[in-house]
């Protein structure tokens, strides 16, 4: 979910603090912003694009201080094509306030016709952090 857009200004969270003062100005949203509040309501697969990108379900990890996690994307089509690989950290048993996901690595590529790449996104130990 790189960009999302709410459906009413009311399913806004800042719609709830916005305008209530003049003189005061309150971030009632905390750390819910951008997509850090918004949940899918379904998933959209619908790209722009004029190539057919492939990646497989299955990826690899391996750790020692840094996470490396590499998976492997195809274009299969007859033309260039872009992806973006993001990796997205969640904590579903968090006793904190906090997004339920964060994205922590992303990286964007081009392939050519037939171009196979493996993509690598290393994760430091500071990425399943939470500082509050």
């Amino acid at each position: 979910m790189s960009i999302t857009f709410p459906t009413r200004l009311q399913d806004n969270l800042a719609y709830l603090a916005f305008g209530k003062s003049d003189r005061e100005l309150v971030y009632g949203e905390g750390v819910f912003v951008g997509y850090r509040y918004y949940e899918q309501l379904e998933v959209i697969l619908h790209r722009v694009e004029y190539s057919d990108l492939v990646m497989p379900d299955e990826f690899s990890a391996s750790a020692n201080h840094i996470m490396r996690i590499s998976v492997q994307v195809q274009n299969m089509g007859k033309l260039k094509g872009a992806e973006v690989v993001q990796i997205y950290v969640v904590d579903p048993d968090s006793s904190l306030q906090r997004p339920k996901k964060g994205l922590k690595a992303f990286k964007k590529l081009t392939l050519a016709p037939g171009e196979k790449q493996t993509v690598t996104l290393d994760l430091g130990k500071y990425a399943l952090s939470y500082w509050f």
